[in-house]
């Protein structure tokens, strides 16, 4: 599994946080950690019919966003240079199941399938005929682009999870995003930037400030506190490090 900053500490499971971290940040946090945005497979294989089946940890849709967003997988396979979205046919039930049929597959091609935005994976299979060769790629060698940030990073409201904008800039830029983005709660907390600090990162973007704008609980002073506190722990540990910091106009 690749899009994690920790793959070390979180093999063998699809969360986005270590388990140590568990303890140290706020329980909706922690919740919404276990959701896989950003988290991807890569495997090589030259099957004219692709099969995933997996299971998911909480229900399929909300009223705002569909199933294919909340739950779903989506799959992009390296062709010519890019990346290209491959359509498929699929069913959300007790087990999901996505059917990609008809590739035109004469040699093997590397894909690329996105995990869902807004759901964790109990357990996942990739199926291919028995017939055609499958494997699964290494990770990036690649320093990552590490974003923290709201439910806007996490992918709200994309329709498919390649369509997240941290996803978009990873394949646009070729280069590894981790996404740390927790619905409602990018609030620039420590706990998040010092584990942050542990990854070495190409850069690092703060996209906090839409879950920073009620100004009873946050006011102007809070606000420009968080963010220089946050800017200072990054710093002490990657000074060479690009900081990218995005505001939002809040209010209606």
């Amino acid at each position: 599994m690749q899009g994690n900053g920790w793959p070390e500490q979180i093999k063998g499971s699809y969360q986005r946080l270590p388990l140590s971290m568990k303890t140290l940040v706020r329980p909706p946090v922690w919740a919404l950690a276990l959701n896989t945005a950003g988290e991807f497979i890569e495997f090589t294989t030259n099957a004219k019919n692709i099969s995933v089946r997996y299971g998911v940890t909480g229900a399929f849709n909300m009223p705002h966003m569909p199933s294919t967003g909340v739950s779903g997988t989506d799959l992009y396979t390296f062709n010519n240079g890019k990346w290209e979205w491959m359509p498929g046919k699929f069913s959300f039930k007790d087990t999901v199941t996505y059917n990609f049929n008809n590739i035109n597959a004469s040699v093997s091609k590397l894909y690329r399938l996105y995990l869902p935005l807004y759901n964790g994976v109990k357990w996942l299979q990739v199926g291919v005929a028995r017939d055609a060769s499958l494997a699964f790629a290494a990770a990036q060698p690649s320093r990552p682009v590490v974003v923290y940030g709201t439910s806007i990073a996490q992918g709200g409201c994309a329709s498919r999870p390649g369509l997240g904008w941290t996803a978009i800039l990873e394949r646009s830029l070729n280069i590894p995003v981790i996404n740390l983005g927790f619905s409602g709660n990018g609030r620039l907390e420590a706990p998040i930037l010092n584990a942050m600090t542990e990854i070495d990162a190409r850069a690092y973007i703060l996209d906090c400030i839409p879950n920073l704008g009620d100004s009873i609980s946050y006011p102007d002073a809070e606000v420009r506190k968080r963010i220089i506190d946050a800017v200072a722990i990054l710093r002490k540990v990657r000074p060479a490090v690009p900081i990218l910091l995005t505001e939002m106009e809040i209010g209606i």
